[in-house]
């Protein structure tokens, strides 16, 4: 929770907000000239810590915290993912261009010995096949978006 500008209710912070406020928070401090809150300066007072602060409307919320998910989102990301060379991420497109031409293998070779009805083994191979393909390839598009967005630090590779 960023924070709650109601009066009457008593605000609810994790240890991490105790100690750092939110960058909303810090925003809004700083836009609106009022005073550096308490945990800014000492450990928060729970009855009145946060009841100073105007209110954001939902927008504002959103939009705010749309942007510290993000900040969340990359940090978690730099710290799970370390040191990606080109070459990895050439051998996870190698990875789903096998699977796709292994799944689409199977189905020419369905289609092409298909003298009834298929089999719930065979169905069950190709349904195999699609998933393991597709499930790369979602995996594929989220390294490419995440090293686009510049989550994932590239080795060698120059952020322009």
């Amino acid at each position: 929770m960023l924070f709650t500008a109601a009066a009457k209710r008593q605000p609810v912070l994790s240890s991490v907000e105790e100690l750092e406020p939110s960058l909303f928070r810090r925003k809004m401090e700083a836009a609106s000239m009022l005073p550096a809150s308490p945990a800014a300066e000492s450990p928060p007072a729970r009855s009145a810590a946060v009841s100073w602060l105007p209110a954001p409307n939902v927008r504002q919320y959103l939009f705010n915290l749309a942007a510290d998910v993000r900040r969340i989102t990359e940090a978690e990301v730099r710290n799970a993912v370390v040191g990606v060379t080109p070459a990895e991420v050439e051998r996870v497109a190698r990875a789903v261009a096998r699977l796709r031409g292994r799944y689409l293998a199977q189905v020419v070779d369905i289609g092409a010995a298909a003298q009834g009805p298929l089999t719930r083994g065979e169905i069950e191979q190709l349904r195999t096949a699609r998933e393991s393909y597709e499930e790369i390839e979602a995996g594929f598009t989220a390294l490419k978006a995440a090293i686009e967005a510049g989550e994932v630090p590239m080795e060698g590779i120059r952020r322009d």
